[in-house]
């Protein structure tokens, strides 16, 4: 199939999410269902990310990050993690595991809306720093509403 007619196909098989985004909370919509997280992501005591939102079960022990806060310096890693990490890994918690969305090999359609909120807790660089976050959390096309 040629690199067209992918393209077109894709654009009508992708799933379509919308995120609404604030510095407390994202709204993931898909299809009529809405998942809220907090914005909050937990690591184990070896880096591996366990969840995001308000809480994590049955981890004892979990590191609880602020997503808009420097507390991602303290995740125990090898290498230092950066806030694009951060992001990637809560939106990716938020498209493929609170979305109970399969990884498909058509990647969702992302839809962004409420960015502005986010100017001060990212240096006015909202849309920059998403739009480096999303592809490594899964999206396959991205928009700003």
């Amino acid at each position: 199939m040629s690199g067209g007619g992918f393209s077109f196909l894709r654009h009508f098989m992708a799933r379509k999410i919308a995120i609404d985004v604030s510095p407390e909370r994202f709204v993931f919509d898909c299809d009529g269902t809405n998942v809220v997280l907090a914005t909050y992501l937990f690591v184990g005591g070896d880096g591996r990310i366990l969840g995001a939102g308000d809480s994590v079960a049955g981890e004892p022990g979990a590191i609880r990050i602020a997503l808009f806060g420097t507390d991602y310096a303290s995740i125990p890693t090898a290498k230092p993690v950066t806030e694009i990490e951060v992001l990637s890994a809560f939106l990716r918690n938020g498209i493929w595991l609170k979305m109970n969305r399969p990884k498909l090999l058509i990647r969702p359609s992302i839809s962004i809306r409420g960015q502005d909120s986010l100017a001060a807790a990212l240096q006015g660089r909202q849309v920059e720093t998403l739009r480096q976050a999303l592809p490594a959390a899964g999206a396959g096309s991205i928009d700003f509403g």
